[in-house]
Formats: structure tokens, C-alpha cells, sequence
């Protein structure tokens, strides 16, 4: 159990390091202008604001603000930014009731409004950004491909030869080995997705699949042409 709740909260991507600058600016920031706001920063003192800042980065993390599909447009994020909004505002509410004296209440409650929309903007901004990004040669989604044969060279040819594709092949993992060894292979990679032939065996894909979900990576295979 522990060593499932560690790989959910631990560092995976490149872009995980941002997230976590990102919330907690974020964090700090709208609860330094809430406290401005409402005059409380003059009771807040700097432990309050960690406090803030890190439980809004490891709730974010364990609801899934952080994985992949978090940074794609159209990702619903509605529901892990409420359970962290109101996670956040409950801490600001601790750091309220073991502070001196003034106006509280209204400042966690302004804490948990900010956080509520201040986290899914942010995913909204940095997913638009990344794309705006690919035309210049950054932002790319990394992808690893399962077997070097023939076929599968091809097929990697033909997804990256349009011009503007918004993903790279970054490393190939050899194919046969047990699902939780090519997990561990590609996840060691800190790539999005694994390239898989539209001819492995379904139940094949089933077990990666379910292996990578671990590494938040997705499993994808092109569909046979006729």
C-alpha cells in the first residue's frame, strides 16, 4: 500500500518539477492576496503558507492533477481541483484556528474559491502553451516504441513524417519481455505513451496497459489498415 501511494506522488516527467513551482505559486500567491484582501497576512505567519502550499501540491498530485491527460485540452479536471480546493481551504482553516486573532474564516474560504479555479486555469494555460510550443521545436510528447521489426519502423515513419506532429520517439524496449519489465523499461524512458503493432495480442495489450498505468503511460496502437 505505501509503495502504490509513493509511485503515485513521485516525479515521473519532465514536466512534473513545473507543476509543483506552478502550485505553489499558486498556492502562496492567492493566499497571500486573499490575506492582503482581508488584512490576515498580518496574523498568517510563513509556516502558514507551506503548510498550504504543500498539501495543495500532494493532494494535487494523489487526485490526479498531475497526470497526463491533465494537460491535454478538453480533460475534465472539475473534480480532483474540488477535492483539492477544498483539502487547501481545510488547511488554511487549521493554520485560521492555531493563528492570533482576526478575520479567518472568510480568508480560508477565499483560499479554497482561489484554488478552485486557479488550478484547472493553470493546467488550461500550460496544455495551450505546450501545443503553441510544437511549431518551435519544444512542447513535443515523448513516445517509446515496443520492437524495432520492420513493420513497426514504418509505422513510426508514417505517424512522425506529417509536418507539426506534437510528439516525439524518444527509445525503443524490446519486444516478449513480461509486462512489468517493459513497464519498468519504458517508464525508466519518462515518456507518454508506448507505440505498440496493430497485430499484438489484445490480452498482451490488456497487461501492458494495465502495467503502465502505474507510470501514467498510455498504450497505443494504430489500427489495422485493410
Amino acid at each position: 500500500m505505501s509503495e502504490r501511494v509513493l509511485g503515485r506522488l513521485a516525479m515521473r516527467r519532465r514536466i512534473d518539477p513545473l507543476l509543483v513551482a506552478v502550485d505553489i505559486v499558486l498556492a502562496v500567491g492567492m493566499a497571500r492576496v486573499a490575506g492582503g484582501l482581508l488584512h490576515r497576512d498580518i496574523t498568517v505567519r510563513w509556516w502558514g503558507y507551506v503548510a498550504i502550499a504543500v498539501v495543495t501540491v500532494f493532494t494535487a498530485r494523489a487526485l490526479g492533477l498531475y497526470r497526463r491527460a491533465a494537460l491535454r485540452p478538453g480533460t475534465s479536471l472539475v473534480e480532483p481541483a474540488l477535492g483539492t480546493a477544498l483539502v487547501g481551504g481545510a488547511t488554511a482553516a487549521v493554520v485560521v484556528a492555531i493563528s492570533p486573532p482576526g478575520p479567518g474564516v472568510a480568508w480560508a474560504a477565499l483560499v479554497c474559491l482561489a484554488l478552485l479555479l486557479g488550478l484547472p486555469a493553470s493546467r488550461w494555460g500550460l496544455a495551450r502553451g505546450r501545443r503553441a510550443l510544437v511549431p518551435f521545436g519544444r512542447g513535443f510528447e515523448r513516445y517509446a516504441v515496443l520492437g524495432d521489426s520492420p513493420r513497426m519502423r514504418r509505422l513510426v515513419a508514417d505517424l512522425t513524417r506529417a509536418s507539426g506532429a506534437p510528439f516525439r520517439v524518444v527509445g525503443t524496449v524490446p519486444e516478449g519481455l513480461p509486462a512489468g519489465e517493459c513497464a519498468a523499461r519504458v517508464g525508466a524512458l519518462s515518456v507518454d505513451g508506448l507505440l505498440v503493432s496493430p497485430d499484438l495480442d489484445p490480452t498482451e495489450v490488456g497487461a501492458l496497459s494495465r502495467a503502465l498505468a502505474g507510470h501514467d503511460v498510455e498504450v497505443l496502437a494504430r489500427e489495422r489498415t485493410p
